[in-house]
């Protein structure tokens, strides 16, 4: 089990958003201490679905380019 790999890395920031593991050791260390840790989990969660929100979701993306684009449009009637 290796998450250093593929898209991972850039989805998630360790400690903040999520927790990425390099071995199944790991991640038995990291269930165990999100579950000794409920404060820390719930905090995980709250900044993993901001992450998400604010740089994943198609809308945010849509939201983006059409910003650009009037930004473009409106440099150009000048």
């Amino acid at each position: 089990m290796r998450a250093d790999k593929g898209g991972i890395p850039n989805q998630i920031i360790h400690k903040l958003t999520g927790a990425l593991v390099y071995s199944v050791d790991g991640c038995a260390y990291q269930i165990r201490y999100l579950l000794t840790h409920p404060e820390f989990a719930k905090q995980l969660g709250h900044n993993g679905r901001e992450q998400v929100r604010e740089n994943f979701l198609m809308t945010t993306n849509v939201r983006r380019w059409l910003l650009l684009l009037r930004i473009l449009l409106a440099g150009a009637g000048k």
